[in-house]
């Protein structure tokens, strides 16, 4: 099920024009504006990841069913207070490369024959991005 965010400025009387009407109060200044904006980007950025996971379970087929596909962000060279450690945003993992790594090279439930056989599936399988 998809999620919804909603927000809004109000006033911390939960209104939003004040007593005239007017909404020129809350007008944001060029930083909040631009925190807006990336929070929006960044939703949207997760939830093309979903679609990117249904076009690789895909593109595994009825013979990988039990594989399991992980939507991951990792950001190279951020240097947020956010990223202080890995976290998860709508089922997406966000991270950077040291922790993706640690992740990577963890051992799985396939043998490295199998996670072989599962890459030259998906490279055969699915289309470059255009």
């Amino acid at each position: 099920m998809a999620r919804l965010i909603y927000s809004m400025i109000v006033s911390l009387d939960g209104y939003v024009a004040d007593e005239e009407g007017n909404f020129d109060w809350a007008a944001p200044d060029k930083e909040v504006h631009q925190y807006c904006n990336d929070m929006e980007r960044e939703v949207k950025l997760v939830t093309a990841m979903s679609k990117q996971v249904d076009a690789v379970r895909e593109a595994l087929g009825s013979e990988w069913t039990a594989v399991p596909v992980r939507p991951v962000l990792c950001f190279v060279g951020a240097e947020w207070p956010l990223l202080a450690k890995p976290f998860e945003l709508q089922e997406v993992l966000v991270t950077w490369p040291k922790a993706m790594r640690e992740l990577l090279v963890r051992p799985g439930p396939y043998a490295p024959a199998t996670v072989q056989l599962i890459g030259s599936n998906l490279d055969e399988r699915l289309r470059p991005a255009s």
